[in-house]
C-alpha cells in the first residue's frame, strides 16, 4: 500500500486578521484536510497573534511563524516553504490571507495528481468576489519576453499560477529552491515559477478546485499608483534581465519605458511617479533588489 503524502498549507499574512480567521477555518473545513498549516505572519500590528492565540493555536495541525519584520509575500512564502521542506512535507500548498478555498478545493486536486502522476505543480482556479474567473492568475509564457499569456479555454497544461494556491512537491523545491525573498512583493511568483518552467516540471490547471480570493479585483472604479508599483516594475526589469534573450530584453526596455511614462502622465495624472520609475529602472540595471521604505518611495 502505497505511503500516505504529507502535506501543508502556507499561509502568508500581514495585517488581515479577520481575512485570515476566514482562510484558516477554510483550511480546516477541508474534505481532505491538510496534515498541517504554516502561517508565517508578517509581524502583524492589528491584533493577529493575540486572535490566533485565541481562535486557533491551541489546535496542533498550526505551526505558526511570527517574523520581526514585514518581509512582504516573497519573504513569507520563501520561509514557509523552506520550514515545509525542512520538515519533510511531500508536497506545500502555498497561498495569501485572503484566499478562500472552496471546501474540497485540496481533494480535487490530489484527485488530478493521482489520474497525472508526471505532475509536480498544481494551480486551482481563483474566482473574485462576483464569481468571475480571475485569468491573470494563470497562463503560460511566451517565448521571446516571458509575458504571461492566457491559455485557451480547454487547456490544462500552464506554466504560471500565481502563490495563490499552488500546490509545489517536494522534488520541485528539492531543484529550484525556494521563492527569492528580496522581490518583497510583486512578480516574486513569476520568478518563482520561470524557474520552474526552466527545471521542466509540469504544471497542471485544476478547473474544478476552486479559490475565492478576495483581493481587490474589481471592487476599485479609478485605479492607482502606490508604492507598490516600485516593487512591480523593479522586479518585472529585474527579471526580464535575468531569464530572456538580451535582444528581447533590448526590445522590451524600448517598449516599456515609453509607455509606462505616458500612463503614468496620461491615465494616471500621477507624474511624481516618473521618479519612482527611475529609480525601480536604475535598481533592476543594477540588480539592487534591496527593500525600500514606501514612506521614501
Amino acid at each position: 500500500m502505497p505511503k500516505k503524502e504529507k502535506i501543508t498549507a502556507n499561509v502568508v499574512t500581514y495585517n488581515r486578521k479577520d481575512l485570515l480567521k476566514e482562510c484558516l477555518n477554510s483550511l480546516l473545513a477541508q474534505t481532505r484536510k491538510p496534515d498541517s498549516i504554516i502561517i508565517v505572519d508578517n509581524n502583524s500590528t492589528d491584533g493577529t497573534k493575540e486572535m490566533l492565540k485565541k481562535e486557533f493555536l491551541d489546535n496542533p495541525i498550526f505551526d505558526y511563524v511570527r517574523l520581526n519584520e514585514n518581509t512582504g509575500s516573497a519573504g513569507g512564502q520563501y520561509t514557509g516553504i523552506k520550514r515545509a521542506y525542512e520538515k519533510g512535507f511531500d508536497w506545500v500548498w502555498c497561498m495569501d490571507d485572503d484566499a478562500i478555498p472552496q471546501k474540497d478545493c485540496l481533494e480535487k486536486m490530489l484527485v488530478s495528481k493521482r489520474k497525472n502522476k508526471k505532475v509536480d505543480v498544481l494551480i486551482p482556479i481563483k474566482i473574485d468576489i462576483y464569481g468571475k474567473i480571475q485569468t491573470k492568475h494563470f497562463g503560460n509564457f511566451s517565448k521571446k519576453f516571458l509575458l504571461i499569456r492566457n491559455i485557451k479555454e480547454n487547456n490544462e497544461n500552464v506554466d504560471f499560477g500565481s502563490f495563490v494556491g499552488p500546490m509545489f512537491s517536494r522534488k520541485v523545491i528539492e531543484k529550484v529552491g525556494f521563492p527569492n525573498s528580496n522581490l518583497f512583493i510583486w512578480n516574486d511568483d513569476y520568478e518563482y515559477f520561470l524557474r520552474i518552467k526552466m527545471a521542466n516540471f509540469m504544471c497542471l490547471l485544476v478547473k474544478d478546485a476552486i479559490i475565492l480570493h478576495k483581493d481587490d479585483s474589481g471592487r476599485q472604479k479609478k485605479k492607482k499608483l502606490n508604492w507598490k508599483n516600485y516593487y512591480g516594475w523593479r522586479n518585472g526589469l529585474y527579471i526580464k534581465k535575468n531569464f530572456c534573450k538580451k535582444v528581447w530584453y533590448l526590445f522590451y526596455l524600448l517598449a516599456f519605458l515609453p509607455k509606462t511614462c505616458f500612463q503614468i502622465i496620461f491615465i494616471y495624472h500621477q507624474p511624481k511617479y516618473l521618479k519612482i520609475l527611475a529609480l525601480s529602472f536604475i535598481d533592476a540595471l543594477r540588480e539592487k533588489i534591496i527593500f525600500r521604505d514606501p514612506n521614501l518611495l
